[in-house]
């Protein structure tokens, strides 16, 4: 972003200046933007068509497209992801397109960026026997445990390459690797040419939604390379219209990512997946070939290696719930009503027992984001259910032994979402890492399986609030804290075998007989 501001700050036209989007990438822009004599004082507000229900961002007024047409003020399109599209927008609203700045479409900025990260990045870059795609905010094995998993002396080069968000490590909810990082700003030149200059024999690509067409160019540019690609989901396994909400994304480009991620499991030499059972094995074979099933391995999404806290003591009082996952803008939540349309389950179980259930939302990152979720926070503000922003992983471990049980449970309705019946998510990882028996309800197959083979918690049918209130009290705690510690060895277990599996890939003498090659 300092490298944008640099730019605007030389190229912007005079007069009022407007930053189109309310998000984190705007944020980081504007902290640079003020950083500039040429710009400070110029920027007059913020464009996003949810003005209306978000009148200030970062201490300016937001504005609808339609109301930033009528200003007399040069509209700044900065972001990687929907920057053509919020160009488009404009133009046909009327906007003249002398008043319409994108950086996406200047030529004149796309040669300077390059230039000066081709530079500054690519002059020397390290050894590299292992090229690694580090994500701050999306990752099922964490950096380090894969760095012990690689034979002795093998060179780490890690590379940031998320287009939307910078590399900011020192954001304080992800830990920066030991290996040194290079952010590639989603450059895919850069990129082409770090693979060029370093061949790396193995590359652990970790890749979400919407990017996963990088993996099958990196099979093409890296044919030699042993590739390890960590999916963080599976866009085949969810809804249409959940997907293109949540991700802003059009029919095209989901189309595109659907083959991608058929693509890869023919591709890449090993998946990681946090999915398994027999209906997610049947799905890898039909979609992709026999042997996929067992090129996909399952892991446990920072399961850790320290063991869970001792359980509390008995104590007295109300069920303490923990609710520490996803919960979508209001406007969303009704995409999916049975996972998220918590407050009729959450009253009924409070107001009909002694419950207490506190909520932390995992996309609420700040107080800058309390214009989104201020329906939660009027709503669940004091009484039997409270609500917070996000806590760090390690927070959140840190409190788990203040509750009873971690929630995962849901309503039955008309949008199903397949992938219940075989992810393992985090927030249900997260809860056994940490100690915490877990309710959970059938629909979530997979889990729900694990909870009752390793007796980590209670499981009941999906919707049926009063079997849930009757498990919850009946329990034996003791006997569950005891499953939820077994159930931790098993997921240290199964990720013990992808990570070793990885290093065995490394270790192949024979580096030309790659999947896809």
């Amino acid at each position: 972003m300092a490298l944008a501001a640099r730019f605007l700050a030389g190229a912007a036209p005079v007069g009022p200046l407007l930053l189109y989007g309310a998000s984190s990438f705007t944020v980081t822009l504007l902290e640079e933007l003020r950083s500039f004599p040429q710009t400070a004082g110029r920027i007059i507000g913020v464009v996003d068509r949810n003005a209306k229900s978000q009148p200030f961002f970062e201490g300016l007024s937001t504005l609808t497209p339609e109301e930033a047409v009528g200003q007399e003020a040069t509209v700044i399109i900065a972001h990687p992801r929907h920057g053509g599209e919020m160009r488009a927008v404009l133009l046909d609203l009327g906007m003249p397109t002398a008043r319409v700045l994108s950086l996406l479409h200047d030529p004149a900025y796309a040669a300077m960026a390059l230039d000066e990260l081709r530079r500054s990045l690519l002059g020397d870059p390290p050894p590299c026997d292992v090229l690694v795609f580090v994500d701050t905010n999306f990752s099922i094995l964490e950096d380090e445990a894969l760095v012990r998993a690689l034979p002795t002396g093998s060179a780490v080069l890690g590379v940031h390459f998320a287009p939307w968000q910078p590399y900011r490590p020192e954001a304080g909810l992800y830990t920066a690797p030991s290996f040194p990082v290079l952010d590639l700003r989603g450059s895919l030149p850069l990129l082409l040419d770090l693979l060029a200059r370093a061949q790396p024999r193995l590359i652990y690509l970790r890749s979400h939604f919407p990017i996963y067409p990088l993996a099958r160019l990196l099979r093409i540019h890296a044919p030699r390379s042993r590739i390890v690609h960590e999916v963080y989901d599976f866009i085949a396994w969810q809804p249409e219209n959940v997907v293109t909400a949540f991700n802003e994304v059009t029919p095209e480009q989901l189309a595109l990512c659907r083959l991608a991620e058929a693509q890869t499991l023919l591709d890449s030499d090993m998946i990681v997946s946090k999915r398994g059972g027999a209906r997610w094995r049947r799905w890898l074979t039909r979609v992709a070939d026999s042997r996929a099933a067992e090129r996909c391995v399952m892991a446990f999404q920072h399961a850790g290696c320290v063991p869970p806290p001792a359980p509390p003591p008995p104590r007295p009082g109300p069920l303490r719930l923990l609710y520490a996952a996803l919960l979508p803008q209001p406007r969303h939540a009704a995409l999916v009503p049975g996972d998220y349309d918590l407050a009729g389950m959450f009253a009924h179980l409070t107001e009909t027992g002694p419950i207490r259930i506190d909520v932390f939302n995992s996309v609420h990152e700040g107080p800058g984001q309390d214009p989104r979720f201020a329906a939660y926070q009027e709503r669940w503000s004091a009484g039997p259910v409270r609500y917070f922003r996000r806590l760090s992983a390690a927070e959140l471990r840190r409190r788990m032994p203040d509750y009873d049980f971690g929630w995962m449970f849901s309503e039955p309705s008309e949008i199903t979402v397949p992938d219940k019946a075989v992810c393992l998510s985090a927030r249900f990882v997260g809860f056994i890492a940490g100690g915490l028996p877990v309710v959970i309800d059938d629909s979530f197959e997979l889990m729900a399986g694990l909870v009752r083979d390793f007796q980590a918690g209670v499981v009941v049918p999906q919707g049926d609030l009063e079997a849930l209130r009757a498990a919850m009290t009946a329990t034996d705690m003791a006997l569950l804290h005891a499953g939820v510690r077994r159930l931790w060895r098993h997921m240290g277990a199964c990720n013990a075998d992808a990570l070793a599996r990885i290093g065995r890939l490394l270790s192949a003498d024979d580096m030309a007989g790659t999947v896809g090659a």
